[in-house]
């Protein structure tokens, strides 16, 4: 069984320490700087910068659990190398996209 400390937990974690966190994306603070994704994640109580140098998975939305890996630096930022985001299980094709033996989804 693998674990995850929530923000709050995290925040007393030490310079350089790896850590998994897990929280709630805050709506409003994905933004992308050239080859840097930086959002916050919350557990309602405390906020976590995170970082990432590498795309994050298409599917990470504001507002939705994530999973992220990494260490943190001096200034309190997570460096992450690893982002796993939580999503519903249902497939829904884009509209004007052909279904196998359904045709065309409007």
């Amino acid at each position: 069984m693998t674990f995850y400390r929530t923000p709050s937990e995290a925040s007393s974690a030490a310079v350089g320490e790896r850590v998994r966190v897990g929280g709630t994306v805050v709506p409003g603070s994905v933004a992308r700087e050239g080859d840097v994704i930086r959002f916050h994640l919350t557990d309602g109580v405390r906020t976590i910068v995170v970082e990432q140098q590498i795309d994050i998975p298409g599917l990470l939305r504001e507002g939705q659990q994530a999973v992220v890996e990494g260490v943190f630096d001096g200034r309190g930022v997570l460096h992450a190398d690893t982002v796993m985001s939580k999503h519903n299980n249902t497939y829904e094709p884009r509209p004007g996209a052909e279904q196998p033996g359904r045709g065309t989804v409007r």
